[in-house]
């Protein structure tokens, strides 16, 4: 990449945390800081558990999903590239020739372009984002992703257990399921339970003479209860690829955050210079568009092609409610 490219994806990399958009679920999976950078446009199943099983993060005897699609199994897949071309406004473009600087809160002066990049910039990212968002969301609650073809493809646990709470204290069966998974495999799960299920240990709180578990309410960026030491985060609803809402409100998911992955695909991009087309092992590129000459536009251009994937599929456990 040249310096521009270099610097354009730096600005997109940066803007993560000044867009609004939702990163509910894509967070989940970059906070594992699991990550596979396909050497093509491809990923392969075995070569991305190879890497994970080199570097420690899964063991060789652990459950790794086996990609399926259209009920068959397959060995590779390549990810849908996220992004697009962001061009100015004629606004932009007058702002531009004109050089009017920008000031910043405390007097800094941006230059007029670079002004425009970093608002470009936060445009891309937030494309890029909205999309990934969705799919980590699929991935995390179905266990399925769904290409721009419509076909979903196995990349994580599909099918959901079925659980039954039955007893007046919920959060007696939460310590059951937590203190089971840490025997079984020997670390403390994450807990994550729909609304439902949370409003219903919430509710524990309100008895003082019968909430001998100490059960807790705090609320924050995401909503949270405490048993003791335990804690429980609350799920949320969100969108799917096809815009359909994913309830969550019964469902309880047990994991290990270390078992979540993202994988990117290998990116193509045209150097100018050089008339070459090329290919770069990157989570994000980007560039300039050239002055189309017809109309006048110009504007940036960025990309990505990213697969969230669940590791290990054994530690990963979601189930279906019944209260």
């Amino acid at each position: 990449m040249n310096k521009k490219m270099i610097y354009l994806a730096a600005l997109i990399n940066a803007a993560t945390q000044q867009i609004n958009v939702p990163q509910t679920y894509s967070k989940k999976f970059k906070a594992s800081g699991n990550s596979y950078l396909s050497p093509t446009e491809k990923i392969r199943v075995d070569e991305l558990a190879d890497h994970f099983v080199v570097a420690g993060i899964v063991g060789r005897n652990e459950i790794l999903p086996i990609l399926g699609k259209d009920g068959f199994s397959t060995l590779e897949f390549a990810p849908d590239i996220v992004g697009g071309q962001f061009t100015y406004t004629p606004t932009d473009i007058i702002q531009l020739q004109a050089g009017v600087p920008t000031y910043t809160k405390d007097g800094t002066v941006i230059e007029s372009a670079k002004a425009l990049e970093a608002k470009y910039a936060k445009i891309a990212r937030a494309a890029i984002a909205n999309k990934f968002e969705r799919q980590c969301a699929e991935v995390y609650l179905k266990g399925t992703y769904t290409g721009e073809d419509g076909k979903p493809l196995t990349v994580g646990k599909k099918e959901n257990k079925t659980l039954t709470l039955t007893s007046k204290k919920c959060s007696d069966e939460i310590i059951k399921l937590f203190l089971d998974y840490r025997k079984k495999f020997n670390v403390s799960p994450k807990i994550e339970v729909g609304m439902s299920i949370f409003n219903k240990i919430k509710n524990e709180a309100n008895d003082s003479m019968q909430n001998i578990n100490g059960v807790k309410f705090q609320m924050g960026d995401t909503p949270k209860l405490s048993i003791g030491n335990l804690t429980i985060e609350m799920l949320e609803d969100t969108k799917g690829p096809k815009d359909v809402l994913i309830d969550t409100s019964k469902t309880i998911i047990l994991s290990d955050p270390k078992g979540l992955a993202i994988g990117y695909g290998c990116l193509q991009y045209g150097d100018i210079k050089t008339n070459e087309s090329k290919l770069i092992k990157a989570e994000v590129i980007a560039g300039e568009l050239r002055v189309e000459e017809t109309s006048g536009q110009k504007g940036i251009w960025a990309k990505s092609a990213p697969m969230p994937i669940i590791l290990t599929l054994d530690k990963f456990i979601r189930y279906t409610v019944t209260l």
